[in-house]
């Protein structure tokens, strides 16, 4: 996110930190990328015509790292074959700053950082966020994942394994979701505050969103070859995972380009083919190496950088001075042997909510329910 009239992006992660002590020697620390291309590549000294990461200076005293903008020079495949040195970049690793010092991307370039954060920051850096956060209470949920087609198990946007592998009869594929319940309130003489939520899932956000058909995503079982109309987006492990790693289930989020795993897959690497439409409205194929992490679930893609943070407010009537919300997921337990106990039960992905407040001065306890729409419409993707 770019600060207002200034050459300066802020990323949300705080206190990045290398592999191994060296930054980019013996591992990929840190990557900066303008439309998906790496402006940190230098000529190897060893082999003039391959392209590497730069090992940055830093500066012992304060951390920063300074790393030369070499503009890349691509041939008619998309290959490096020069680079164009535009000036300094400043990188601030403990606050999460980059600082273009002499030439600065344009507004509508879309600018993405690869780091390796020690610290996450949940809330969201954008000014719409501002005021004070107090009373946190998160919830793990594990329930059946309600948008698995157990009918029809080749158009299910949930797979299993590489390649789009297909869920068997007998799968029942989670969904893993952290939900983060907190009070915000906004600097005076504004509200007091209300309670706010958010989630996250363990997954990739995409660069942009994932070509879809007809408000359907076609997707090929056993191929890693995109093909309009029926293969728009697969995913495989790089060799970068420990020997005998496997992908177990994931969940393809087209509309938003984010494409969600299990608790399972933290922290592996995955190579993740899709077609999307360029800004001229053409379609193209991307290619994108990441690593699963908890992501924010209502996000969109990252081609939309100055879209804030997906967090709603806990919908309370004519909020009142409410207190200490406590939450926790909706179980149902059913007879065995009853019409209602297949263990792939309601597919219920709602919490039950119990707070304390003092209306008219009476002080009382309260329950809900909870359960959001946490799905773009095809048909209305501004959710208007």
């Amino acid at each position: 996110q770019k600060d207002p009239n200034q050459n300066v992006w802020r990323v949300r992660h705080l206190d990045w930190a290398p592999l191994d002590g060296n930054w980019n020697r013996n591992s990929l620390d840190i990557d900066l990328k303008i439309n998906g291309v790496s402006i940190l590549r230098q000529a190897n000294p060893n082999n003039p015509t391959q392209f590497i990461l730069q090992e940055p200076l830093v500066d012992a005293q304060t951390g920063l790292m300074q790393f030369t903008y070499n503009e890349p020079v691509l041939d008619g495949s998309g290959r490096i074959v020069a680079v164009r040195n535009r000036g300094q970049i400043i990188v601030d690793p403990t606050n999460g700053t980059i600082r273009f010092v002499n030439f600065a991307p344009r507004l509508n370039d879309v600018v993405t950082v690869t780091y390796r954060p020690r610290v996450y920051r949940i809330s969201s850096i954008a000014p719409g966020s501002a005021g004070t956060y107090s009373q946190l209470r998160t919830v793990f949920q594990r329930t059946m994942n309600p948008r698995h087609n157990i009918g029809d198990l080749g158009k299910s946007l949930v797979r299993r394994g590489e390649d789009n592998g297909a869920c068997s009869a007998s799968d029942r594929p989670p969904v893993d979701r952290v939900w983060l319940f907190f009070r915000r309130s906004s600097p005076p003489p504004n509200s007091s505050g209300n309670f706010f939520f958010k989630t996250l899932r363990p997954g990739v956000r995409l660069q942009s969103p994932i070509l879809t058909q007809r408000g359907q995503l076609p997707l090929q079982t056993g191929s890693f070859t995109l093909a309009q109309g029926t293969n728009h987006a697969v995913v495989r492990l790089t060799p970068n995972n420990v020997a005998g790693a496997r992908l177990g289930y994931y969940e393809y989020d087209a509309l938003r380009g984010n494409i969600y795993f299990t608790t399972d897959d933290l922290g592996k690497e995955v190579v993740v083919r899709y077609l999307a439409r360029d800004r001229a409205g053409n379609i193209v194929q991307l290619e994108e190496i990441q690593v699963v992490r908890w992501i924010d679930e209502g996000n969109l893609s990252r081609s939309f950088a100055n879209e804030v943070e997906y967090t709603s407010p806990v919908p309370i009537d004519l909020p009142t001075n409410e207190l200490y919300l406590w939450a926790t997921p909706n179980l149902e337990f059913r007879q065995l042997g009853s019409p209602l106990s297949d263990p792939y039960g309601d597919l219920d992905e709602s919490l039950l909510l119990f707070w304390s407040s003092s209306r008219n001065g009476v002080g009382n306890l309260y329950g809900g329910a909870i359960q959001p729409r946490f799905y773009i419409s095809p048909f209305d993707p501004d959710q208007d």
